[in-house]
């Protein structure tokens, strides 16, 4: 919903933008009888009042790249904490556990982590695609193997661990499109 309403509005900043533009071309070289009251203004401050416009849409457009490359970082780093925090859940050797408990304490703090990330991407604060690129072959691995059986485990209203679930089938979606085939790839010990 975001996504849509900030692109909603920057066209709606540059439609009005080209309206107000037809708008004074008609002025000057049509003459509209309607809109006497444009005729107050003088060349220069038609041209302030675009060069004004001008600078609004460049600068909206300046903080939509802003925003878009504060994504994909915050994405990144958020990731890569999570990634380097809890490498390999698979058993307990891989994952240096004494025993099967520590190896579901570790993989419960891990889906805590992950649930945050997840919620986070579908609040807008990161970005799927990028999650997607970066590691979503070792996370949907990871997903299918043993952690979606183990979010279904923890769940007791049946709502717990909703975004990661969701997030880990859209991931899934996302891998299966050929734009995403080989980004990522992984060999089968890496899980």
């Amino acid at each position: 919903m975001k996504k849509i309403f900030k692109e909603q509005w920057f066209w709606l900043m540059l439609c009005f933008v080209a309206i107000f533009f037809i708008l004074l071309v008609f002025i000057y070289y049509v003459k509209f009888p309607i809109i006497e009251i444009f005729k107050l203004f003088d060349i220069e401050t038609i041209i302030s009042i675009i060069g004004i416009i001008l600078a609004t849409v460049i600068s909206l457009y300046s903080h939509k790249q802003i925003i878009k490359r504060d994504l994909k970082s915050n994405t990144m780093e958020q990731l890569s904490k999570i990634r380097s925090e809890n490498p390999n859940l698979y058993s307990v050797k891989t994952a240096n556990c004494a025993s099967e408990d520590e190896l579901k304490e570790k993989r419960l703090k891990y889906l805590k982590k992950m649930e945050f990330f997840c919620l986070g991407i579908n609040e807008g604060v990161f970005s799927i695609e990028i999650a997607t690129k970066m590691s979503g072959h070792l996370l949907v691995k990871q997903y299918s193997n043993y952690m979606k059986r183990f979010a279904k485990s923890r769940q007791v209203k049946g709502f717990e661990y909703s975004d990661y679930i969701i997030i880990m089938e859209k991931m899934t979606e996302l891998l299966n499109q050929s734009k995403y085939k080989n980004s990522s790839k992984l060999e089968e010990d890496d899980f």
